[in-house]
């Protein structure tokens, strides 16, 4: 069977059913968190940064706004996708390091708080960072900007 890309209609219908909480079987709707991966994005080997004190606070940092608004299509709004368009991160979400950590080379999206938690279980989207991996030190902060962290389906 040849690959079939998903229709427009279809693709934002599951983004918005899964980060947003509209539509057939939502996971969205509900606070969604950031997770730091340290190896390559790829199904068979996704991990997590490390738990033990490795995230600021007591679990993965959360997206700002209201449960089902955290993603838009566009920075600092509160629209659905609609004929295929990504959504983005609506408001800007920052990681404070409490240790030293290299290799950071992506993100997961995900449902739950709790650090070493299933991704496979509790992560909706996960990929690579832009540029390559990162290393923070103690008390080193990154953040990504309103609209920054995109999401589609491929």
């Amino acid at each position: 069977m040849a690959n079939t890309a998903f229709t427009n209609t279809l693709e934002s219908e599951v983004l918005n059913s899964t980060l947003r909480g509209a539509g057939f079987t939502a996971k969205g709707g509900t606070a969604l968190f950031l997770a730091f991966l340290t190896n390559s994005t790829n199904d068979g080997t996704i991990a997590e940064l490390a738990a033990g004190g490795s995230y600021t606070g007591t679990g993965r940092p959360a997206f700002s706004g209201t449960a089902g608004q955290q993603f838009s299509t566009g920075a600092g709004t509160n629209v659905a996708s609609a004929n295929g368009a990504p959504l983005v991160n609506a408001q800007a979400i920052t990681f404070t390091a409490t240790a030293t950590h290299t290799g950071i080379v992506g993100i997961a999206i995900c449902t739950s708080s709790t650090v070493g938690s299933s991704l496979e279980t509790f992560g909706i989207y996960y990929g690579d960072l832009t540029g390559g991996s990162v290393t923070l030190t103690a008390g080193q902060s990154i953040t990504f900007a309103a609209g920054a962290i995109s999401v589609s389906l491929d």
